[in-house]
């Protein structure tokens, strides 16, 4: 048994990441500092050294976790999905995560080579303090009938005594994972092949000259200097922002790294980030500026009435405007598009119509701004028209009125936004609607680190569905949207399992989808309100409805066109 002798060594450091696991929640490890320890184990499926374990790491669990170690797994064996995961954890009762590392970068810089390997973290240093075998019970094709070293356990009361385990090297017994080539055969990865369209398709909408990212991607040099970066938010998804889990659901507007995508990156950075080819590709293009109006000249362009100026530090409140445009007649929309001429300022901004007092039984409840919005601006977000024949209406005489959220830069700034309209000319759409599925009622105590609400609303008619967009605020981590339909079935459409306040995604559906009468709108998420959440303004409050960014809001919007 481990005691408290120690031999002078260092620890191994582990890197963060986020993965998924077989439920479709997702894990990012450093979120886990407020544990006292952290036990990675390698996993496989269909291999016996470690199905034969799995009782000893459920004894393990219920003996240690309410001494606050957290019990993980880590699948990266590139024959297993994440969905046959699932159902053999069901079949042998494994109801630990397993995290699901697809392009096997993390395990493969852990140094995993078997199945049944363990790893003991200390969070607090985010070191390693063991890696090897739970215990010397299985071997190839043997098994002991009494443990005489229990390594892993050992380790962890060592841990939990506040000793320093002693380094050991035990040879561990599980099944090899298969490690796969990245890039074509016999070939090293290009750069201006391989690298720079990805860059040019995934990245530069955002990493460009006057785009909204703090840099841009104008050369080579800039990418080799940014690689270490570049490979910290792949690994951890915080880039590109796209928050969609791949299972549910097929979105016209995807920006998210397909996984060859993401192996071909983290190899390319791994190998050094080394160049080929005489030219920089990526020049010319990474140094183009922005179209102003990338979807065309407007019908109209609303400028706000005066510049805004942002202070260098400090939370800025919520600002407020109105504009009456100058209608002949009325008119319908086609697309809207809310232009910071500063993006680097802006969060977020709306733009909401009120309709004049006779026609206020025709209007949207958008003008609450909870329910509807006619046009958004956010960090990320696609500008694009309205889906095809779908439109908002517009009558003559009404106002327009702006809430905007600044953010401080480190400098003082300015902006001036624009609200750019495009009209129908000659034909009438379908009007495009916003349902909104809220709980107004959340309160969430300090510290509670999966505090989960729901909402649901019933559909009257029969609907074709758009557009899907969760909202929270930075307590925020997840949210589904699904539909339960009067058949008794469920569908989840979207599932937003890393939840991200900075980016406002709209989610539009590649194909729109038929919505019978009777079916329920439910939504369902949670929020972090402990010190482990980086986002979170003050984890010592509790936190109910409210505007302002430091309160919390839970809305699942749901975008649609009505069908009879």
């Amino acid at each position: 048994m481990l005691n408290g002798a120690f031999r002078s060594f260092s620890y191994a450091k582990v890197q963060n990441f986020n993965l998924m696991d077989q439920f479709g929640y997702a894990h990012e490890l450093y979120r886990y500092s407020w544990a006292n320890g952290i036990v990675l184990i390698s996993h496989g499926n269909g291999c016996a050294i470690l199905q034969k374990s799995l009782p000893k790491i459920r004894e393990l669990k219920s003996k240690y976790s309410p001494s606050g170690i957290v019990f993980l797994m880590i699948n990266a064996n590139p024959q297993d999905s994440r969905e046959s995961i699932e159902i053999a954890s069901k079949e042998f009762g494994v109801e630990t995560p397993i995290l699901k590392d697809e392009t096997q970068t993390i395990a493969k810089s852990l140094g995993i080579k078997r199945t049944a390997e363990t790893y003991l973290i200390n969070p607090k240093r985010w070191e390693i303090l063991y890696h090897g075998p739970i215990d010397d019970r299985l071997g190839f094709g043997t098994e002991r009938r009494t443990t005489t070293k229990n390594y892993l356990e050992d380790s962890i009361k060592s841990l939990i005594r506040g000793l320093k385990a002693p380094a050991l090297n035990v040879e561990n017994k599980g099944c090899l994972i298969q490690y796969e080539k990245i890039g074509k055969k016999d070939e090293t990865i290009s750069y201006t092949k391989d690298v720079v369209p990805i860059l040019i398709g995934r990245c530069l909408p955002c990493h460009k000259q006057g785009g909204v990212a703090p840099w841009a991607m104008t050369s080579y040099k800039q990418v080799k200097g940014w690689s270490s970066m570049i490979e910290e938010v792949i690994k951890t998804k915080r880039m590109p922002p796209w928050h969609a889990d791949p299972r549910y659901g097929k979105f016209e507007n995807d920006r998210s790294l397909t996984l060859e995508e993401e192996k071909m990156l983290l190899a390319w950075i791994a190998s050094g980030s080394p160049r080929d080819g005489k030219e920089d590709s990526l020049r010319n293009v990474g140094q183009r500026e922005e179209e102003k109006w990338p979807l065309g000249k407007p019908d109209m362009i609303l400028t706000l009435p005066e510049i805004q100026k942002i202070p260098a530090k400090g939370v800025i409140d919520y600002r407020y405007f109105k504009i009456q445009p100058k209608l002949e007649s009325d008119v319908w929309i086609r697309g809207a598009h809310l232009r910071p001429s500063n993006p680097k300022v802006l969060h977020h901004g709306f733009a909401f119509v009120e309709y004049l007092d006779h026609l206020q039984e025709k209007e949207p409840k958008r003008k609450v701004g909870i329910d509807d919005f006619l046009a958004m601006s956010a960090p990320g977000r696609p500008i694009e028209l309205l889906p095809q024949g779908t439109g908002m209406f517009l009558p003559k005489g009404a106002t327009f009125r702006f809430e905007l959220h600044y953010t401080a830069t480190g400098k003082p700034e300015t902006d001036c936004s624009e609200l750019g309209l495009y009209f129908y000319h000659h034909s009438v759409p379908k009007e495009l609607r916003v349902k909104a599925v809220r709980n107004t009622a959340i309160e969430i105590l300090p510290g509670a680190r999966d505090h989960e609400v729901q909402a649901s609303t019933l559909l009257e008619k029969d609907v074709l569905l758009y557009e899907l967009f969760p909202h929270m605020h930075y307590r925020g981590i997840r949210m589904s949207l699904e539909a339960h339909y009067p058949n008794g079935h469920k569908e989840i459409l979207l599932s937003v399992p890393r939840y991200d306040f900075k980016w406002q995604n709209v989610y539009r559906l590649a194909v729109p989808k038929k919505l019978p009468k009777g079916t329920k709108l439910v939504c369902v998420g949670a929020f972090d309100n402990s010190s482990d959440n980086p986002s979170n303004p003050d984890p010592s409050k509790t936190v109910r409805w409210g505007r302002q960014s430091s309160d919390e809001m839970f809305i699942g919007y749901f975008a649609y066109t009505e069908e009879s």
